[in-house]
């Protein structure tokens, strides 16, 4: 039969046994929660720069078209211009007594001209509005994605942890066990 110090220097060996697994648990645990970190980090990191580079994609585009539009928009004005300022020259003998009426045309195919030009910048920010808005939809899929894999991650590491206390209990349970026929085989 043991004494109370074999069993508690039984009892000191299995303790030290344990914290030495709970440690090199905990490292390995530690080392993959740095990795998953890491791995997840450089996953958004690149979700962000894809973004900002489809976002100035987008940009320039947009500025491409608004540019078109201008310069086509400056080619009608200047059409218009032109043949307005040839009518006017080849009617202005004959029409001096209409020139209010003239004016006033110009005046309205000026405020028809500002609101194609409006309509045509609403359109483009409108469509750049909604483009941003497309990309932080998916962006927002693409983080709720990850964040659902790193519950996963966390919820495996708890089942790890709940497998690994059931084995050390078990070994320990089963340490006791030999222990005791050795006991028993003693007497």
């Amino acid at each position: 039969m043991l004494g109370k110090e074999d069993l508690k220097a039984i009892e000191q060996l299995m303790r030290n046994v344990v914290e030495e697994n709970n440690e090199v648990l905990r490292t390995e645990m530690f080392s993959m929660k740095s990795e998953l970190r890491t791995e997840l980090k450089e996953d958004i990191t690149s979700l962000r720069a894809e973004l900002k580079e489809d976002i100035a994609d987008v940009r320039a585009e947009l500025k491409e078209d608004i540019a078109d539009v201008r310069a086509e928009l400056k080619e009608d004005i200047a059409d218009v211009r032109a043949e307005l300022k040839e009518d006017i020259v080849g009617v202005r003998a004959e029409l001096k007594e209409d020139i209010t009426s003239v004016r006033t045309e110009l005046a309205e195919l000026k405020k028809d001209i500002e609101n194609i030009i409006d309509e045509r910048i609403e359109k483009s920010e409108t469509f750049l509005l909604d483009e941003m808005d497309r990309y932080y939809q998916m962006t927002q899929k693409d983080i709720l994605r990850l964040e659902g894999k790193v519950d996963r991650i966390d919820q495996y590491y708890s089942v790890r942890r709940l497998e690994d206390e059931n084995r050390d209990l078990k070994l320990q349970i089963h340490d006791e066990a030999i222990e005791d026929i050795r006991e028993r085989l003693a007497m």
